[in-house]
């Protein structure tokens, strides 16, 4: 795959349909906590979606349904194992 701008400080890679559009999108955290997303545009080329970046406030993260709605959540952790949820709209963004 053809993967622009990968960040140099990822700490996680999320692999998940972010914005359901049936591609896999390649999410990731970095050190400082930031979630962002490159966007799969069924070619197997990737490219980062400035819409989609996030505080997420933890550099470890876990995929999930939480809301059974068919897109994927996020739960971050940072360094002293505190969870956050994070919800997808549905277009990729998380909230």
């Amino acid at each position: 795959p053809n993967v622009a701008h990968w960040p140099n400080d990822a700490t996680d890679l999320l692999v998940a349909d972010w914005d359901t559009d049936g591609d896999l999108d390649l999410g990731y955290l970095r050190s400082g906590g930031e979630f962002g997303v490159l966007r799969n545009d069924g070619t197997g080329r990737f490219a980062r979606d400035p819409a989609a970046i996030r505080q997420a406030g933890g550099t470890t993260g876990v995929i999930l349904d939480s809301q059974l709605d068919g897109d994927p959540d996020l739960v971050v952790f940072d360094a002293v194992e505190e969870a956050r949820l994070l919800w997808n709209d549905g277009r990729g963004v998380l909230n």
